[in-house]
C-alpha cells in the first residue's frame, strides 16, 4: 500500500497539474448539506480536490519524520488530519491513540483503503493483506493460519531454518577471508525459508530461479514505492504513465514465478500428504467445496496464490532487512557482539544447531533483535487501515472510509518511553532481573488489532533460530577496521540498509 511520497512522486507533470488545477477550480471542497464533524486538527490549509498535496510535495524530510516533528507540538501531539486529494487521512503519532483505534475499537479500524495500485497488485483485493474485512476475509485468514501452524511451527520450522541457514553458511565459507556483500546470501537464507513453507521447495545459490528473484526484487520494491497517479484520483489512471508500465512489467514477472510454483503444488497435490502451506490451503479449498458447493468461488486458486504471496513476499523483505540490520548493529557495537557470542555459546553448549528450546536461554540475543526491530522500523508508516464506520479517537470524530496511518517511526522513538531513542541499547528490553520484557510500551513491530501481522510469531521464531546459528559460526566486522555507520536507502515505502561489504570470519 502506498505511503505519502509514493502518491506524490507522479504528480509533477504539467498534464496532471493542469487537470488538477482546472478541476479544482470547478469543484467545491464542502458540498451543501454535508455532515459536520468535529475532526482532528490539520497542520495545513486544505485546497478543494487536491487537499494537502502541494504542501506535502514541498516537505524537505520524509513524511514520517515531518509527522514525528509535528508530534512534538502541543496541538498535533497525538493525531492530526491531512488530505491526499479528496481522501481524508488520519495520522496517529502516539501509542495511546493507536491503542484506542486498533485495539479498543479494532472493528471500526479493520478496513483497507482501495487504490489503483493495490487492486492491480492483488488481483482485485483477493489477498489477506489488502482484502476487505468481513466473513470471507476472516475465512481466508483462518485457512492461512491453520496452514501456517502445520508448516511454520515446531520441529518443521526448526529443520527448515537450520537447513536454510546451513546453505547460506556454506556460501559464505566459499568466499574465503575477503569482504563480501552479505545481502545476496541472507536473501538466499530467507528465500529458502519462505519457499520451503509456501511451496515445499529449496534452492541453491546459483539456481536460475533464485538469481532471477534477486534481480526482480529490487525492481519490485522500487515499482511499489513509486505509486500511481490513480491512487490520488481514479480518473488520473487514464493518463499516460511510464510508472504504470514499469509496475505492470515487474508485477508480471513476480506473478509468473508464483503461478509456476502454485501450478507445481497443484499438480503434485496429495490431500493425504500435504507438504507445504499451499498444499494445506488446497486441501481446505477441496474440503470447503465438498461441504458446500457455494464455497467454490470463495477460496479460488487466485485467493490461495495471493494469500501465499502475502506470507512469502512480506516475510522475504522484512526478515532479510532485519537480519542485515542485526548484523550491522553487531559490527557497530563489538562489545554487544561479544556478549551475544558468549550467551549463544553458553546456551547451546555442545549442541550443533539451535532449536526453539534454546530461545529462553538467549534473552540478551532476543533483546538485541527487539532493539533492531524498534530502531530499524522497516515500515516507518504502517500499511494504511480504513475506518469501516463513523467512529472517534481521542474525542474527535473520524468519518467512515477515512484512511489511517500509524507513524511507527514516531512511536518507536517517543522520548517519553525510550530514553536516548536513536541509540542502539538492547538492555532497554531487559528488566532488573535480566528477563526479557515481552510487553514494552510504545512498541509495535508487527502492528496490532484486526490487521496485526499474521506471520509475526513465525518471523520471530525464524529469526531466533537463524541468528544464533549464524553468530555461533561467524564474527562480523568492518573491512576498513574503522567505525562502521549503518545508513539506509531511504524511500517512502520502507527503510532498507545500504549495501555493504563485511568481513565474515570463522570463530575458532
Amino acid at each position: 500500500m502506498e505511503t505519502v511520497e509514493q502518491l506524490l512522486e507522479n504528480l509533477n507533470s504539467w498534464a496532471v497539474g493542469a487537470v488538477v488545477v482546472a478541476t479544482g477550480a470547478a469543484l467545491w471542497w464542502f458540498q451543501p448539506g454535508q455532515k459536520k464533524y468535529n475532526l482532528p486538527p490539520s497542520p495545513y490549509w486544505t485546497l478543494p480536490l487536491v487537499g494537502n498535496i502541494f504542501q506535502l510535495m514541498r516537505m524537505k524530510k520524509y513524511s514520517y519524520e515531518t509527522f514525528r516533528d509535528l508530534s512534538k507540538t502541543k496541538e498535533y501531539n497525538k493525531l492530526f488530519m491531512i488530505h491526499l486529494g479528496p481522501k481524508p487521512v488520519l495520522v496517529l503519532n502516539h501509542i495511546d491513540v493507536v491503542l484506542e483505534a486498533l485495539v479498543t475499537k479494532m472493528n471500526d479500524f479493520a478496513g483497507r483503503p482501495k487504490s489503483t495500485q493495490g487492486m492491480l497488485m492483488t488481483e482485485g483485493s483477493k489477498d489477506l493483506l489488502f482484502g476487505d474485512y468481513g466473513p470471507v476475509w476472516k475465512f481466508h485468514r483462518k485457512v492461512a493460519y491453520s496452514a501456517m501452524r502445520k508448516f511454520a511451527f515446531g520441529e518443521k520450522l526448526e529443520g527448515l531454518v537450520q537447513n536454510s541457514v546451513s546453505k547460506s553458511i556454506a556460501e559464505i565459507q566459499k568466499k574465503g577471508d575477503v569482504p563480501i556483500d552479505i545481502r545476496p546470501v541472507i536473501m538466499l537464507l530467507v528465500f529458502n525459508i519462505s519457499c520451503g513453507m509456501a511451496y515445499g521447495k529449496e534452492y541453491a545459490f546459483d539456481d536460475p530461479d533464485f538469481q532471477h528473484f534477486v534481480n526482480i526484487t529490487a525492481d519490485f520494491v522500487d515499482a511499489l514505492g513509486n505509486g500511481l497517479p490513480g491512487d490520488i484520483h481514479p480518473w488520473l489512471h487514464y493518463l499516460p504513465s511510464s510508472r504504470y508500465n514499469k509496475l505492470m512489467t515487474v508485477k508480471d514477472q513476480v506473478f509468473k514465478f508464483m503461478r509456476e510454483r502454485h501450478a507445481e503444488c497443484k499438480e503434485n497435490f496429495d490431500p493425504n500428504d500435504p507438504r507445504s502451506i499451499t498444499d494445506c490451503m488446497l486441501q481446505a479449498q477441496k474440503e470447503a467445496e465438498e461441504e458446500d458447493k457455494e464455497m467454490k468461488g470463495v477460496l479460488t486458486d487466485t485467493h490461495i496464490m495471493m494469500g501465499t504471496r502475502d506470507l512469502f513476499g512480506a516475510g522475504n523483505d522484512s526478515i532479510t532487512t532485519m537480519l542485515i540490520q542485526f548484523i550491522a548493529h553487531m559490527i557497530q557495537h563489538p562489545d554487544i557482539q561479544e556478549r551475544v557470542h558468549r550467551e549463544i555459546d553458553a546456551a547451546l553448549g555442545g549442541a550443533q544447531l539451535p532449536t526453539l528450546s534454546h530461545r529462553s536461554k538467549m534473552v540478551f540475543t532476543e533483546a538485541c533483535l527487539c532493539e533492531t526491530l524498534r530502531l530499524g522500523t522497516h515500515l516507518p508508516l504502517s500499511f494504511p487501515v480504513q475506518t469501516t464506520c463513523d467512529t472517534s479517537v481521542a474525542g474527535f470524530d473520524i468519518p467512515k472510509d477515512t484512511m489511517v496511518l500509524v507513524n511507527m517511526w514516531a512511536i518507536h522513538r517517543d522520548p517519553d518511553f525510550w530514553s536516548d531513542p536513536h541509540s542502539f541499547n538492547p538492555d532497554r528490553f531487559l528488566d532488573d532481573a535480566g528477563n526479557l520484557d515481552h510487553k514494552p510500551p510504545s512498541y509495535l513491530p508487527f502492528s496490532m488489532g484486526r490487521r496485526v501481522c499474521l506471520g509475526r510469531s513465525v518471523a520471530l521464531s525464524s529469526l531466533m533460530l537463524a541468528i544464533p546459528q549464524l553468530m555461533r559460526q561467524f564474527r562480523f566486522s568492518s573491512p576498513s577496521g574503522e567505525e562502521f555507520k549503518l545508513e539506509f536507502e531511504e524511500s517512502s515505502f520502507a527503510r532498507i540498509p545500504k549495501s555493504y561489504e563485511f568481513l565474515v570470519a570463522a570463530r575458532t
